[in-house]
């Protein structure tokens, strides 16, 4: 249950990184990303620790996971941070799996999360912590609002 609320915390997140955003706070909404993104670890460690670890867990982290990860990306690419046509074969991608493991889950069957997916989803955290830093030239902190 405690793993559960960390997790939703994540989502609960994207409005003051947001807000600092559009109010040129650029490195004050940089410092809540990162605390949204350690939420990911924490949830998974207290879930192990306090033996909370559930199919429904999982299956939250990783919707808010997906949730994060493409809200960042449209907003950016609203600003020119990233090309929408990488960003829509990403979502093809988890799109896919996501329809994969719905269906594997249906036969009884548990797909969990390997390397490959935690190192997708840190390529792509990297991805939106740099379209934060204005000195990569991905935004003009004058045009967030």
């Amino acid at each position: 249950m405690t793993a559960n609320a960390i997790t939703v915390s994540r989502l609960f997140l994207i409005f003051p990184i947001v807000w600092f955003l559009t109010h040129e706070a650029v490195y004050i909404s940089f410092c809540f990303f990162w605390v949204a993104v350690s939420t990911d670890i924490i949830d998974g460690y207290v879930a192990r620790k306090w033996n909370e670890e559930s199919l429904i867990g999982a299956n939250l982290d990783a919707t808010i996971d997906k949730i994060f990860v493409y809200f960042f990306f449209l907003y950016f690419s609203h600003f020119g941070g990233f090309d929408l046509r990488l960003v829509a074969l990403s979502a093809a991608r988890d799109g896919y799996v996501t329809i994969l493991r719905f269906l594997c889950l249906r036969r009884g069957v548990t797909l969990k999360a390997n390397y490959f997916g935690k190192a997708k989803f840190i390529i792509q955290i990297l991805g939106i912590a740099a379209a934060f830093v204005p000195e990569l030239g991905y935004l003009n902190a004058g045009n967030l609002s």
